[in-house]
């Protein structure tokens, strides 16, 4: 019992011993540890104090044509009888794209060609008229039309039928003018024969009273016999002179007669010439007219401009209202080169500038197995567009790829309207600057407010 004692003891002691004096091994393993916590500190802030990672603003984009797409429209509108197209469709020159209904086209067409007839009938009359002609001639556009429409021949009919009755007319008034005109002649002339008989009975009484009055003077021949005769000679004479002033006054009458005629043909005359100025005007309004109404039934068929491929189509349904001039659809040129079209937001726009790069990701492949590629920032919108649909703001940028980045895809096939996502990179800058700039902007907005 005694022999033990002693060497417990001994052992607590060197534990004890041990305990108060310090392991150099986790010493040195402390120490380590902190110079690698330290050093990774210190090379991360190192880097992110020195170190540049590239700046870069993202952007959702779309595949689209190079060069101008021709946007199809249609000036006055109207209502849609039939669709022929689709968005993708690939769409030759001059196809027909859409068809409108030709209802108003056709209605106006119809009423200037029916004003434009009856001015042409209107016209060929009195042309007949002035030209004093027993028929009327219809030449031309009416004699086209006559053969395929009723209505037209109607119209013809019409006219010849006034032409006739205004001819009736117009010559009954002559007529009636001329036979007073001959109705006076003859009293004229009756009157003329009159007077001459008077005149030589005048002539032979005169001679008369002359051998009369020398067998008075002789005293073989009565006084009341010599003032009878000198009586009836007086008589004679104012006769003589009665027939001469009716002579004069039928001549006057015939003279205003005569006139009348003048004046009747002269009056229709003008009549008929101021008619025809104002069928000629109205015909040259008409005719301009008829053309812009022609042109309207002959655009009812909208075609495609240029041959390439339907996008952008907001006409699908037939019976839908197209409003005037509104874009139905663009076509972009056939095997055209195509771009990127980044939509970028207005709060960005100050860092983008033409030859930046832009990393280009298309998302509708498959992300894992396409490769991405870098283009270059070709343009920027000088003003900011409109989305129609949800009203955001943006800038257009066109971003185009060179050939060996195109060759980069392979065979896949790319096509206008594809989705992209783009980075543009319009920079570098530190991970500090990048961690610091939410608290400095804040900083900045505070000075600024106050």
């Amino acid at each position: 019992m005694f022999k033990d004692h002693p060497v417990e003891q001994v052992t607590d002691h060197t534990d004890k011993q041990n305990e108060e004096r310090p392991d150099a091994s986790s010493f040195w393993t402390g120490a380590v540890g902190f110079i690698v916590v330290s050093s990774i500190f210190f090379g991360l802030g190192t880097w992110a104090v020195f170190a540049p990672l590239a700046k870069a603003i993202p952007a959702a984009a779309k595949l689209s044509v190079k060069g101008e797409r021709k946007q199809v429209q249609h000036f006055e509108g109207g209502i849609v009888a039939s669709v022929h197209v689709a968005a993708g469709d690939t769409v030759k020159k001059n196809q027909l794209l859409l068809k409108l209904d030709p209802l108003q086209a056709n209605a106006n067409a119809e009423r200037f060609r029916g004003q434009m007839t009856q001015l042409l009938a209107r016209q060929a009359r009195l042309n007949a008229e002035i030209q004093e002609n027993t028929t009327i001639t219809f030449e031309g556009k009416l004699l086209d039309w006559a053969a395929s429409d009723e209505a037209v021949l109607e119209i013809m009919e019409a006219e010849q039928s006034l032409f006739k009755a205004r001819l009736e007319t117009y010559n009954g008034h002559l007529t009636i003018l001329q036979q007073r005109v001959q109705q006076l002649d003859n009293e004229i002339g009756g009157y003329e024969i009159q007077k001459e008989s008077r005149l030589q009975q005048l002539k032979i009484f005169e001679e008369e009273i002359i051998g009369l009055r020398e067998l008075y003077e002789k005293g073989f021949y009565p006084r009341s016999k010599i003032l009878a005769m000198e009586r009836a000679i007086v008589e004679l004479r104012g006769a003589f002179g009665n027939d001469m002033a009716q002579i004069a006054r039928l001549k006057n009458s015939q003279g205003e007669a005569r006139n009348q005629i003048v004046s009747v043909k002269q009056r229709f005359r003008e009549d008929v010439v101021g008619d025809l100025r104002d069928i000629q005007a109205q015909l040259k309004d008409l005719e301009e007219r008829v053309v812009v109404a022609n042109d309207i039934l002959q655009r009812v068929e909208i075609r495609a401009p240029i041959a390439g491929i339907i996008q952008s189509m907001t006409v699908h349904t037939v019976g839908g209202v197209i409003s005037p001039g509104a874009v139905l659809m663009e076509i972009a040129p056939k095997d055209a080169d195509l771009v990127v079209e980044a939509d970028i937001s207005p709060t960005h726009i100050d860092s983008i500038m033409t030859g930046q790069k832009a990393e280009v990701r298309l998302t509708a492949l498959n992300l894992r197995t396409t490769p991405k590629i870098i283009g270059e920032v070709k343009s920027v919108s000088g003003d900011v567009l409109v989305n129609q649909t949800n009203g955001q703001a943006f800038f257009r940028s066109r971003i185009e790829i060179d050939k060996s980045e195109r060759a980069k895809l392979g065979d896949i096939k790319l096509t206008a309207g594809m989705p992209a996502e783009v980075l543009i990179q319009t920079g570098n800058r530190t991970a500090m600057e990048y961690l610091l700039k939410p608290m400095t902007d804040a900083l900045v907005r505070g000075l600024n407010e106050d």
